[in-house]
């Protein structure tokens, strides 16, 4: 499944239409791992039981900064 996400992150359904985190479903086992994708990488956010306490870790992410700069700049 990571294989896929990193392969075609924007293939995955987002989590809620105004929020940018993506969910990905596991085939084999009860969990999502919800991400967010940023131009440079793909960022996990929480790998969560599907069916205990949806959104519980939702409250521990911040929003992601869209501003990016570059490390080099001062």
């Amino acid at each position: 499944m990571v294989a896929s996400i990193a392969e075609r992150p924007l293939a995955f359904p987002q989590w809620t239409p105004e929020d940018p985190v993506r969910r990905a479903l596991a085939s084999r086992f009860p969990y999502a791992v919800f991400f967010d994708v940023e131009p440079e990488r793909v960022v996990v956010m929480a790998i969560a039981h599907s069916s205990r306490r949806p959104g519980y870790w939702g409250g521990r992410v911040k929003p992601p900064d869209r501003t990016h700069k570059n490390e080099e700049d001062p």
